[in-house]
């Protein structure tokens, strides 16, 4: 058997859960950030700028009780690597470093 992405031609369906999602989905931004060898904001901009927080396979929002946590997979952390090298830092920097809110009055 071998995964492939949804709506694949001549794939057939099978169900593939995941039991402990905690465990696959196990860093937070901070590990994240301190495996790719970044700052917290940095790893932020590469993660708006590569969209992982919308592949499933690389971040999920884990609910417990009234908290909801966002997490990442290992897998997150090979895909940030092999970007790296393609993206151009400061230009992903400028399109997704936080911006101070204005103060209305």
């Amino acid at each position: 058997m071998q995964l492939v992405p949804e709506g694949t031609p001549g794939a057939s369906v099978v169900a593939v859960k995941r039991v402990n999602e905690l465990g696959y989905y196990n860093l937070g931004l901070k590990q994240l950030a301190q495996h790719v060898e970044l700052t917290m904001p940095r790893t932020l901009a590469v993660i708006k700028e590569l969209e992982i927080q919308k592949d499933d396979q690389y971040f999920k929002e884990i609910k417990i009780g009234a908290q909801t946590y966002k997490r990442y997979s290992q897998k997150a952390i090979q895909h940030i690597r092999e970007s790296l090298p393609s993206l151009n830092m400061a230009e992903v920097w400028e399109r997704h470093r936080p911006r101070k809110r204005e103060v209305s009055r």
